[in-house]
This record gives structure tokens, sequence and C-alpha cells, in this order.
């Protein structure tokens, strides 16, 4: 579990760049298949902190205590697995689409976690939307204009994102 700071769940793509599938706050789980299902010599994912992080780890035999009578939190754990699994299956996808909607995509996700005040910098949305910085910056431009977002100094205010959420919905509607 993640005590502070933020880890990302990355994952290899098949050109064999790195993108964050999900960010992972405060307070959630994380490594919980391998928990659930046995131990694995590989993983699909690695979680790596994106920024200064302390995570505790919850012993085998606690965890499988706290699960093993609950049927409430066994339901919502695997609910919570299953999300990450379809987010798994939409990035390849994702790729393949242009920067607006990969950009637009990755700060839908965000708002998902973070809520319309996301305290990361732009940079690293760049790196989670999987593209250049480069040409992150310039579309990012493009949503400030649009009043999509406002950047701060520490994080990404979304002014609208009902219309960021569009922007890839619509993409995807169009194909």
């Amino acid at each position: 579990m993640l005590y502070s700071g933020r880890i990302g769940l990355m994952i290899e793509t098949q050109s064999g760049r790195r993108q964050e599938l999900e960010h992972i706050i405060p307070g959630e789980l994380f490594g919980t298949l391998d928990r659930l299902f046995g131990h694995s010599k590989t993983y699909s994912l690695t979680a790596e902190a994106t920024v200064e992080s302390i995570a505790l780890r919850i012993p085998d035999e606690m965890f499988k205590s706290a699960f093993s009578g609950d049927v409430e939190l066994m339901s919502k754990l695997l609910g919570l697995c299953a999300d990450r699994l379809a987010k798994m299956t939409e990035l390849p996808r994702m790729s393949m689409e242009p920067p607006r909607t990969r950009l637009a995509f990755a700060i839908s996700r965000l708002v998902r976690v973070y809520g319309n005040r996301i305290p990361i910098k732009e940079r690293e949305i760049a790196d989670i939307a999987g593209i250049a910085p480069e040409t992150a910056y310039r579309t990012l431009h493009e949503f400030r204009e649009c009043k999509f977002i406002s950047p701060r100094r520490q994080h990404v205010e979304v002014l609208n994102p009902e219309r960021i959420h569009a922007v890839w919905e619509n993409a995807s509607v169009s194909r």
C-alpha cells in the first residue's frame, strides 16, 4: 500500500517504449494480482516511484486473512484488478492515436484519480501519454487556448473535463 508520494505503474509497449498505465496515490494498493493468484517470476507491470514515496508492505498472512472472509472487500479488490487489466488493453489502441487524443486520454484518466486539480507537471503528463515533450507542449498549449486546462507551477487545473473527455471519446467513436 502506498503511504505517501506517487507510484507509476509502467508497461513496456511493443516498440520498447515505457508508458505509464496508472498512478497510485496514497492509500491505494498495488501488486495485488500477484498476491491474489500466487507468486510469479515475471510481472506485466513495473511499479516505479515518480516522486519520493513510502510504500508499506502488508505481510502475506495478514493480506490473505483480511480478504479471506470479507466478500465485499474481495469484490472491490477484484474490481480494482479488472479496471487495471482493462486499462492495459486500452493502451495499445491509444498508442496508435494522434498526440491530441493521447493527451486527452491521459488527462481524463488523471482527472478520475485526482479530480480537476492534477498535482502533476506538464512534462509528466507527456510521459504518461507516451509522447515527446515538445509535441505535448504544443498540444497542451492548444488545450490552454481552448480553455480546457490551466497549467500552474506545480499542477494542472482542468477547467473543462467534459471537453477533454470528448476529445478522446470522439476519436475512438470515429474509428
